[in-house]
Parts: structure tokens; C-alpha cells; sequence
């Protein structure tokens, strides 16, 4: 990865529960900007798939924090790695002026309201909840994403990054507005 090819903006970091969206967001943001889309589910499991829980997760929170920090800017790193706990949020994004954007997207909402909107989407749409998951551990899922969401607002308030809360039942007018949202930010920054 050369720096010569990336875009002159700042590189971002999209963290947040499964199934909010992080993915459909990075990929509208670095398509339309051209930034370098890193994905932590690509990096997890292409390079480190031989290691085991924990140790997994904290390998490619290692290899994001070493990129971005030699490419402060171009680059938008995506997913679940950056909020799996409160030692894992990045806080040095922003430390020795490398000024990385970082935004995290959840689902803090009544659970229901969740299950709801997932229980529709996987009727018309092949995704591995169908796949793996009956209606009671859907409903597991659920409940895990928005404790998940409101445990990421609060780590968002306490380090001051910017947190968009989406509502499941207006899934794709809250992507688009958090698209427009963090586009601006990157440009006017």
C-alpha cells in the first residue's frame, strides 16, 4: 500500500456492533472518496486464522493500530474489533496529530424493535443469521446488539468520538445519513 495513491483525506476508523451497518456505511465512504477499505473480518480471518478467540481479535487490532498510524490519512479501517471492549476502543487515533476520524454505529434501541427489523430482513434476503439461527437465538442476537450499542454510546462519550445510533426499522434512511454526515466531515476536516 502506497501513500502516493490514497486520497488526501483523513483516514477513518467505522467501529460498532455486528449488524449495524459498519460495513454498508465504509463501503458507500471509500467508494465514493476512493479511499484503502480495510475490513477487521478480512484481516482477522485471512491472516491470523489459525489463532483462536481473543487472541485473534487482538492480533488485527494490533496490525489496524500499525497501519493507520503509518497512513494517517486515505485509509478507512472497518469493524467490530475497534469496540469488542473498553481496552480495545482506539483512544490513540487522535493522539500525535494523526488526527484519525473515528465513528461508531449501533443499534441502541428497544431490542425488539431489532429483532423485528432482522427477523423481516433475513425473510427476503439470504444472510448467515438464516443460516445459523432460529427465532429464539435471533432474539439473542437482538438483545446483544442493542446492550452491545448502548455500551459503545457511553465508551463514545467518554472519549469523545461520534456515535450514530440506528434506528432498525429506518435502517437504510440512517445509513444515508450517516454517509452524508461522516462524507462531510472527511472533506471540511
Amino acid at each position: 500500500m502506497e501513500n502516493s495513491g490514497l486520497p488526501n483525506c483523513p483516514s477513518i476508523i467505522i467501529g460498532g456492533a455486528q449488524r449495524c451497518g459498519k460495513s454498508i456505511v465504509a463501503k458507500w465512504i471509500s467508494e465514493d472518496l476512493q479511499m484503502f477499505h480495510l475490513k477487521s473480518d478480512y484481516v482477522r480471518d485471512s491472516l491470523y486464522g489459525e489463532l483462536k478467540g481473543k487472541q485473534k481479535r487482538w492480533s488485527a487490532s494490533y496490525v489496524f493500530k500499525r497501519i493507520l498510524n503509518l497512513f494517517p490519512q486515505g485509509v478507512l479501517a472497518e469493524g467490530t474489533v475497534f469496540t469488542d471492549n473498553a481496552k480495545s476502543v482506539p483512544i490513540w487515533a487522535n493522539k500525535n496529530e494523526r488526527n484519525i476520524q473515528v465513528y461508531i454505529i449501533g443499534s441502541a434501541s428497544d431490542f425488539r424493535k431489532k429483532y423485528e427489523a432482522m427477523s423481516s430482513f433475513r425473510k427476503y434476503n439470504p444472510c448467515w443469521t438464516s443460516k445459523k439461527l432460529d427465532e429464539s437465538q435471533l432474539l439473542n442476537l437482538a438483545k446483544h446488539i442493542t446492550e452491545k450499542s448502548a455500551a459503545n454510546k457511553e465508551l463514545c462519550l467518554k472519549y469523545g468520538f461520534t456515535y450514530f445510533d440506528i434506528d432498525p426499522l429506518n435502517f437504510s434512511r440512517d445509513l444515508t445519513k450517516v454517509v452524508t454526515k461522516i462524507k462531510n466531515n472527511i472533506l471540511f476536516t
